[in-house]
């Protein structure tokens, strides 16, 4: 796996645009589910910026584990295994 490369432009009000060349690329998003009502709502707003930047929503797989302690536990993991480019927790 090479690198992202992503492409910036710049938007309105001077925030910059990104568009990510996801061809084959796997992206993972670990939370914990703890507060799960509010953990949703950053998982939802990262999908949709995600797809904002040209990445579809069946390249980014959605992990839960118990609480906040094994977020970076299964995020090493998931690092280790090297199928994922990025990992959000």
């Amino acid at each position: 796996m090479q690198p992202l490369s992503p492409q910036a432009s710049t938007q309105a009000g001077g925030v910059p645009a990104v568009q990510i060349d996801a061809l084959e690329r796997r992206f993972a998003f670990v939370h914990a589910s703890w507060h799960e009502d509010i953990v949703q709502q950053a998982r939802a707003g990262f999908t949709a910026e995600m797809q904002r930047m040209g990445v579809p929503a069946d390249l980014i797989d959605v992990f839960k584990v118990p609480g906040a302690f094994e977020l970076p536990l299964y995020a090493k993991k998931l690092a280790r295994s090297g199928a994922y480019d990025a990992i959000v927790a």
